[in-house]
Order: C-alpha cells, then structure tokens, then sequence
C-alpha cells in the first residue's frame, strides 16, 4: 500500500455507544484484520472520523507478519477531545498493531543445514510522522525482532476509556520474544549434554521445554533516533504514568532520542492545575542501553525522566534530563548524565545513604 492519499474516511460511523464484539472493531484509513509481509509506504493518512470522540486509526493491523511501514504521514485522525465523557471506547490511535508475530518452522529445527528464522523482523517503523489527537501514537504487541528508527511520535492527550493509554500515553511497545540468555538462569540448558549436532526425535523428548524456547523468536527492540512528544497544552487536564514504556524480555537498545512531555498550568475554581505525567519513559528488559536521549518535562508535574530496569544488565550513559533517572540492574553502568532538576535525586541518595548506615 504506497503512496496514497487517505483522507476524510469513517464519516458515518454511527454516534451511538459500541457495545460487545463492535467495541473492538476498528475504523480508519488502514484497517486490516490479517496482514503478512505488508508494506506500507509513503501513504498520507489525515482527518479521517471526524467525529468528536469517535475512535479512529490511522493504521490499524489486528494480527500480522513481518510489517514494513515506512515513510508515511498520519495526522489529525479523530478530533480531539472536548470532554472524556463523550469519548467512545474503543481501538484508538496513530499507528495500531494489535499483534506481530515471526513465524518460525519447526520442522527445520532438526535439520543441520537450516535454520528454523530467517533475518525478517517482526516490525520495522521507519521514518513516520504521526499526530495523534487522542491516545497512543505508537501501539505494538510484538513477538519478534522489532526496528523504530527515524520517527517524529505525538500525542495530544491522554485516552481515559483505555486503561494502556493511561499507563503509556505516546508510546507503547511490549515484545513477548525471549532472549537466549535468560534460559541460562532458568536451568533448562539439558541439551549441551548432546554432543550431536544433529536434532533428532529422541533429543527432543528428552530436552522438549529448552527446544520449544529455542523455537521462539527473539525479543530484540531498536527504539533509536525518535522524537515523542506527549502534548498536554490544553484546557483539559492530562493525567497518566508515563510518555512510554517499552517492554520486553530481550534487549533494548534506546538510543539518541528525544522525549518530551508538554504541560500548562491552568486556573479552575480558584486552584492552580497543572498535567501529571509522573515518568517520562520506562524500559523494562533483559538488558537495557539508554544513551544519549534527551528526556525534557517542562512544566509537567513529573518526578523522574526515566526508569530503566534490566532483568541482567543496564547501562545509562550521557543522557540529558530535566528530573531524575532510576537505573537498576543486577549489573549496571551509569555515568556521565546531566540532571537539571536533581533535588530529589539527592534526596534520595541521602535517604539510601541513611539507610545504608542503620543496617
């Protein structure tokens, strides 16, 4: 699908509440419920539904593999939101990929000469503009390699009726592939006992947890040289955890990026209000590399600018941000970052400090 011109859809979607099956049903400039090694490129996807508080997708992918999109400008699909109250439920958001997954053949697995995967990643999101008057810019459930590179991601505010959007208003990505390294800790490295290259049926009876792991895809992630703005310069209050949050149990390379998160203060009944965004990205993997980003929060009422968890390892360095990072690992490396705002950093090393001296 290249370089179309998709605009002014999904104008007689009906107003009335979805309910059941249809609450799930997507509309938008690109809707499909299966895709397999689908290209999508160079496409123009603008002001489709425009209807306040309708639910609507630029791309919306149910089940697929091995999607390429690249190079394609979504903007202005749904109007945003006058009130939550009168935003319907429902699939919502920029680019929308329900699930990927990287078939393998397991009927390769016991032959010398192949390979059960070749090099196809599950995703690869190259090069995008996306504008996303309400919810997620960036929604992905993936099993299998995954490349984000070279995008501009906006989000203009934060989706109430879909609890996701509140955990990760801008960016979700959670991968369900598994790295080779974590069977190590979980024991089940039987098969090195066989010297036999060779996989043949007994093998497999004796050592079918390891093999059925083996067959799975990776989780690798590659979130480099983005740009996410999470825009909550509005009337309306925006409240949610956090801009991102990235997943998996593979590694995680966040690399060279630019988060942002944009708040207001506004004056209501006297009161002073302002956004809450409390964590600008969090990384959850196996191994995470967070180097060179530039995590900015404004005004926003937040308190850290990363959280980056790895199961094995961690590294945190040369970063710039305006509040704290919380990089933890069983192995970790952390230096060389700025912090603009490290008041609460330092207290909570002189917390820790205290701690440490009681025990």
């Amino acid at each position: 699908v290249c370089r179309n011109l998709i605009r002014f859809c999904c104008q007689q979607i009906s107003l009335r509440e979805l309910e059941g099956a249809e609450r799930w049903a997507a509309f938008g400039g690109i809707v499909l419920q299966y895709c397999d090694l689908g290209r999508f490129e160079q496409n123009r996807i603008e002001e489709n539904g425009l209807r306040e508080g309708l639910p609507v997708c630029g791309i919306f992918i149910y089940y697929g593999e091995a999607i390429n999109i690249a190079m394609n400008i979504i903007v202005r699909n749904g109007l945003p939101q006058g009130s939550n109250d009168r935003v319907m439920p429902g699939q919502r958001g920029g680019i929308v990929l329900r699930y990927l997954y990287k078939t393998s053949d397991p009927s390769k697995l016991y032959v010398q000469t192949f390979r059960p995967f070749n090099g196809v990643p599950a995703a690869k999101i190259h090069d995008n503009i996306v504008l996303q008057p309400l919810g997620h810019a960036l929604y992905a459930m993936v099993q299998g390699p995954v490349s984000v590179v070279d995008n501009q991601f906006t989000s203009m505010g934060t989706d109430r009726t879909n609890p996701l959007s509140v955990i990760a208003s801008t960016v979700l990505l959670m991968n369900l592939g598994m790295t080779p390294d974590m069977l190590v800790p979980m024991g089940i490295l039987k098969l090195m006992e066989h010297p036999d290259p060779k996989f043949d049926e007994a093998v497999y009876q004796k050592n079918p947890a390891y093999l059925k792991l083996l067959n799975l895809p990776s989780g690798k992630i590659m979130f480099c040289s983005n740009q996410s703005t999470l825009d909550m310069r509005s009337p309306e209050r925006n409240v949610s955890i956090s801009s991102q949050l990235i997943l998996s149990l593979d590694d995680i390379a966040f690399n060279t990026n630019q988060s942002d998160c944009n708040g207001m203060f506004a004056f209501a009944h006297e009161q002073v209000v302002s956004d809450v965004t409390l964590l600008n990205t969090v990384l959850l993997g196996a191994s995470v590399r967070s180097n060179d980003n530039r995590f900015t929060e404004g005004i926003t009422m937040g308190l850290y600018s990363l959280l980056s968890v790895g199961f094995l390892m961690a590294t945190a360095t040369g970063n710039q941000a305006s509040h704290c990072l919380i990089v933890s690992a069983p192995r970790r490396i952390e230096k060389d970052n700025l912090v603009l705002n490290d008041d609460l950093c330092r207290g909570e090393r002189r917390l820790f400090l205290n701690l440490v001296k009681h025990q």
